[in-house]
């Protein structure tokens, strides 16, 4: 978690000098968190677009396969977001 946290600290710095970041990721929270757009990729492109509103259960269902189905109790985990993007 310390290095993750070091990471997206250097990042974000970047990113507010000016640089564009990208960023590959499985991680749904940092996804959610920390970036302003996601592209969604599964053999083809699925979803672009703000996080919020492509990682859907739907989505994340095509993505992952069932296993990948937002459990109801973890719904607000993936709608968290804080002041700074990537």
């Amino acid at each position: 978690m310390a290095s993750q946290a070091a990471l997206i600290s250097v990042l974000m710095q970047l990113r507010d000098e000016g640089s564009t970041i990208m960023v590959s990721s499985h991680n749904l929270n940092l996804v959610t968190n920390y970036c302003d757009e996601c592209l969604c990729i599964n053999c083809r492109v699925y979803a672009y677009g703000p996080p919020q509103e492509v990682l859907t259960q739907e989505a994340l269902t095509v993505l992952y396969g069932p296993a990948g189905a937002i459990p109801p109790q973890a719904h607000g985990l993936l709608e968290r977001r804080i002041e700074h993007h990537l």
